[in-house]
């Protein structure tokens, strides 16, 4: 744990050192400017090459490391594409220059960790806050188990640009590009309606309430929509559906949400909360709602991604210095405390303890 503390410590402290210096360049002014914005983006790339290194070269680190993406490598190497053709494109880039897995491991880490990077510091209120969320609300440790996953998500999280700009057809491009890498993403489209809705808390908490009463008739009524689909298959399989809630999980999800909902009213008029906010009620439903469709877990995995935006709106939105710092010890440390519940005392996606390509190197050398 001390490893994976350092590492999301010291993109924190870069991302933080990034924020402090770009506020001192907008002071000053004058002729540094161009100097001082260079020295601003060194620090904003070290914040995210951590992360990035950290993802790249592990060994055997994420339930699918062997299990997918060693495999598919191997394949792909063979001359056999099997999955998404966004993620075919990425092997067969790699293949062109070597066959070592490595190599896709890390290129694989520069789009999630790049591409969520770029959109936390162009759109995130406290990017370092985000990037602190980043590992702290799990999401650095799954994506090393669900890199396709977690690629498609970096790229619908760019989109987060039109739903301000309430610009549907551009959003509706960026989910389709990211569907590429994997087909969840998909489910991003129908959720870009919500950028032209305002639902407040009095109506959000309502539909939560009555959409979690009617829970068995709305299940029954998917699974026999679902049956007439090649998704059918899926009710079958062990794992796919969860009858349980999640208990641990919408505790969180819960104090995140109504938190989100006190802050409502100062952000009523900003689309782009207005869409988070929504997001944000969706995923507590399904915590305590799992039956009710395929994969709930992972779909909330996506929609919790957009903490990293959500939760520094909440921060910023604080009308005194003080709130601000409460409401953002509350938000950081619930998910932190989640992080630690789900991964290092459960050890969910499997990438506890740390193993890089160095160590299995030095290892073998030993021997």
């Amino acid at each position: 744990m001390a490893f994976y503390l350092s590492i999301t410590l010291g993109s924190t402290l870069f991302a933080l050192t990034a924020q402090i210096w770009q506020k001192y360049c907008c002071r000053i002014g004058g002729d540094l400017r161009q100097r001082d914005k260079a020295c601003f983006a060194a620090l904003a790339v070290l914040s995210l090459l951590p992360y990035c290194l950290t993802m790249g070269l592990r060994y055997g680190i994420g339930t699918d490391y062997f299990y997918t993406y060693v495999p598919t490598f191997t394949l792909a190497a063979n001359g056999t594409y099997t999955l998404e053709p966004g993620y075919q494109l990425l092997m067969r880039l790699v293949l062109f220059f070597t066959d070592n897995p490595t190599w896709m491991f890390l290129l694989c880490a520069c789009v999630i960790v790049g591409l969520t990077g770029r959109t936390v510091w162009k759109y995130s209120e406290l990017p370092w806050v985000s990037i602190l969320l980043f590992a702290a609300d799990r999401h650095f440790f799954i994506s090393m188990n669900g890199m396709r996953q977690y690629m498609g998500l970096a790229v619908v999280l760019g989109a987060f640009r039109y739903v301000r700009e309430k610009c549907l057809w551009k959003y509706a491009l960026v989910v389709l590009a990211a569907s590429l890498f994997h087909t969840s993403m998909l489910i991003f489209l129908p959720l870009g309606l919500l950028m032209y809705l305002k639902i407040d808390p009095f109506i959000g908490g309502g539909l939560v309430v009555v959409l979690t009463l009617l829970n068995r008739p709305l299940t029954a009524a998917i699974r026999w929509a679902v049956s007439y689909t090649r998704f059918a298959y899926y009710y079958n399989q062990e794992g796919w559906i969860v009858e349980s809630p999640y208990r641990e999980k919408f505790y969180y999800l819960l104090i995140l949400a109504v938190l989100a909902s006190i802050l409502y009213w100062q952000n009523k008029t900003d689309t782009g909360y207005q869409f988070l906010y929504s997001l944000e009620l969706i995923v507590l439903y399904l915590s305590f709602n799992r039956s009710i469709v395929i994969l709930a877990d992972r779909l909330c995995w996506s929609l919790e991604f957009f903490h990293l935006l959500l939760i520094p709106k909440m921060i910023v939105s604080c009308k005194s210095k003080k709130m601000r710092w409460i409401v953002g010890a509350i938000c950081v440390g619930t998910c932190a405390l989640f992080c630690y519940f789900e991964i290092f005392q459960h050890g969910y996606h499997e990438v506890y303890p740390y193993q890089s390509i160095f160590g299995v190197a030095a290892q073998g050398a030993a021997a």
